[in-house]
């Protein structure tokens, strides 16, 4: 809601894959990941359940609820498990920072 109503973003900017997954670069388009959600949203949600199964789950494996509702919102096939690397850190990091450029430049 923050980009669409503060940045005015259009509906299908946030369906479209615009999430490079190997390290969260945002580009104005991309090829679908089969795995991984690579919407803007898409992307957030995946990095939401990856923590969400590590505080709730206290493991490294997405929570049943979790995998349901990334294949029936954003057509992936999740793996089961997932493991929590530097690399993958760096990468949600990256995601974010560039999610604030773009609040920033588009909000002015």
């Amino acid at each position: 809601m923050l980009l669409k109503d503060c940045c005015g973003w259009e509906d299908t900017l946030f369906k479209q894959p615009r999430v490079n997954v190997g390290n969260g670069d945002i580009y104005t388009s991309t090829a679908k990941s089969p795995k991984i959600p690579n919407s803007i949203v898409g992307y957030y949600d995946w990095l939401y359940s990856r923590r969400n199964a590590l505080v709730h789950g206290d493991t490294p494996k997405f929570l049943p609820s979790d995998i349901k509702a990334m294949k029936e919102s954003y057509r992936v096939d999740l793996s089961k498990s997932f493991s929590l690397k530097l690399q993958s850190i760096e990468s949600a990091s990256n995601y974010y920072s560039k999610i604030c450029e773009k609040i920033t430049s588009d909000s002015r």
